[in-house]
This record gives structure tokens, C-alpha cells and sequence, in this order.
């Protein structure tokens, strides 16, 4: 019989990240889907809840697939469900995130019916301005080509089922990379729509190298790069 974990040490063993496998993808999606329920800009897009999450849980299936191969797509489980991923993506390879949707705005805003159906505010604000997120989109490429110049890591995904937050998964999922890159010496990089995000990830030795406001049209965003740390200085 397995119960709660008595000692720190116990905890910390149950939280080391493992490797995702194909198994793994269905149940990885809905994580990323409960985790990015309230995702600004996704919520932008899509204000409907229910459909929000059927869509996260589409694209999270996508992104655990494509990230799979490069043998850097990680969990952790707690009494075996997981309950968070880490999705990364070694130098060299093109990013993909829930940010990337940014790059395709241009095109909706061409396609009148497609975008009359995420929702009719965003979709009036997009056919009344359509060259705001092709612009939008112009800065954040050179924002993603500074952040990740470079042997550089992309951080594609890092979720937590709200379930399991404040238990340190998150914590235990993005050092065990970040310990890698250091003794590599690579950096590392990420996107965010989360205000709340950025500050969390200084802790960890990131910095921003870009904010991108999206004005009225469409929430900004954070582009964040770390450089590889010393281990013996933390």
C-alpha cells in the first residue's frame, strides 16, 4: 500500500520528473489544458470555457507529440497520475507554444467567417485592425531571434494541474533542465502571457528581453532568456 509521503526526502523522490512517453500523451494534454484554462490569450481567442479547454487539450496533444522525439519531454506523477510536463526543445529546433498562435493571427484576419467564430468582439477588433498582429508578430520574431541566439533551450511548455500547485512540481520540472544547461553551458529561453510569470521565473535566473504590448487587440507578452549559471555559485 502506498500513502502520503512521510518525509521531505520521500516528497522530493516522488516529484523527480521522468521521461513522457507516448502513453502519456492524452493525459500530458489535459494537464496543459487545466493548466492554461485561464491563459490570456487564448482566452482572448476563445472566451467560451468549455470550448477553451477542448481546444487546449487539441493543441497540447500536438505539442507533447512533436516535443517526444527529442527526448526532453518530462512529468511528474503524484500516486501515479501526472499532474505536471515540461515540454523542451533543444537549440536549434523551431519553437512552438501557446504564443505561436500569434504568428497565425495575421491570416485569421483574412479569413472573416474563421474568426467571426472565436468570438465576435475579438473578431471585429482584428478585421477593424488586421495589421496590429502582423506587426505584433514582426516584434516578437526579433524579440524569440535575440532571446534564443545561441546554444539555447526553449521552454515550449511548463504546466501544473491546479490540483497539484504550490507543491512544488513546477519547481522540481524546470530545474532539473536548468541544472543541465548550467553544467552544458547553455542558455535557455521561454515565452509567457501571464503577468504573473515573469517574476517567478527571475528566481530561477531568467531575464526578460522583451515585453510586447499588445495594446487593446490582444494581451502582451514576456520573451525571456537565461544564461547558464555556475553551479557552484548557487
Amino acid at each position: 500500500m502506498t500513502g502520503e509521503p512521510s518525509t521531505e526526502r520521500e516528497r522530493s523522490a516522488e516529484r523527480r520528473p521522468v521521461l513522457l512517453e507516448e502513453g502519456d500523451v492524452d493525459a500530458a494534454a489535459g494537464v496543459i489544458a487545466r493548466a492554461f484554462r485561464d491563459d490570456a490569450l487564448t482566452k482572448a481567442i476563445i472566451p467560451d470555457t468549455e470550448r477553451r479547454l477542448a481546444y487546449a487539450e487539441v493543441i497540447g496533444r500536438r505539442y507533447v507529440r512533436e516535443a517526444l522525439p527529442y527526448g526532453h519531454a518530462f512529468g511528474v506523477r503524484e500516486r501515479g497520475a501526472l499532474v505536471g510536463i515540461a515540454l523542451w526543445h533543444p537549440p536549434g529546433v523551431e519553437p512552438t507554444s501557446v504564443t505561436a498562435l500569434l504568428g497565425m493571427l495575421p491570416s485569421l484576419a483574412r479569413m472573416a467567417p474563421t474568426v467571426a467564430g472565436m468570438g465576435p468582439r475579438l473578431a471585429a477588433r482584428l478585421l477593424r485592425s488586421p495589421s496590429v498582429p502582423l506587426e505584433l508578430g514582426l516584434r516578437r520574431r526579433k524579440a524569440v531571434a535575440e532571446a534564443s541566439a545561441g546554444a539555447a533551450w526553449y521552454l515550449a511548455y511548463l504546466a501544473t494541474d491546479p490540483a497539484a500547485q504550490g507543491r512544488g512540481v513546477g519547481r522540481a520540472l524546470l530545474t532539473a533542465m536548468l541544472d543541465r544547461c548550467d553544467a552544458a553551458g547553455q542558455a535557455a529561453w521561454l515565452e509567457t502571457t501571464d503577468p504573473v510569470n515573469p517574476p517567478l521565473y527571475e528566481r530561477f535566473g531568467f531575464a526578460t528581453v522583451a515585453r510586447l504590448d499588445g495594446g487593446a487587440l490582444l494581451p502582451g507578452f514576456w520573451v525571456m532568456r537565461r544564461e547558464p549559471q555556475d553551479p557552484s555559485t548557487r
